[in-house]
């Protein structure tokens, strides 16, 4: 599997799906509230390439970042939401996600 690449600068995380057409991948893209604080607010993959679980790739990228940078995040996007609810512990949920819209 392909790593994901954060890209800071641009607030997202890139998951490159074509060795040929860099232009072709998947992206989390998140604004940062505050120093301590993400909203992760989108997730998107190409039509050809869901049901791979890419969506899900991307979304254990960012929220590794947020435990290891010791952050808090709002899970904006339904996909994050239920990624969420049926990936992460309560003691993750409860030390790193906070109430938003849509949110847990």
């Amino acid at each position: 599997m392909k790593n994901v690449k954060h890209l800071e600068k641009d607030q997202k995380f890139v998951l490159s799906l074509s060795e040929s057409d860099p232009s072709v991948c998947g992206e989390l893209l998140y604004e940062r509230v505050d120093k301590t604080h993400l909203d992760l607010y989108h997730t998107e993959v190409p039509r050809e390439y869901r049901g791979q679980g890419l969506g899900g790739v991307l979304a254990q990228a960012a929220l590794d970042y947020v435990k290891q940078n010791n952050l808090t995040v709002t899970l904006s996007c339904t996909f994050l939401e239920k990624y969420g609810r049926e990936n992460l512990s309560r003691e993750y949920l409860d030390r790193h996600v906070k109430p938003g819209a849509g949110c847990l």
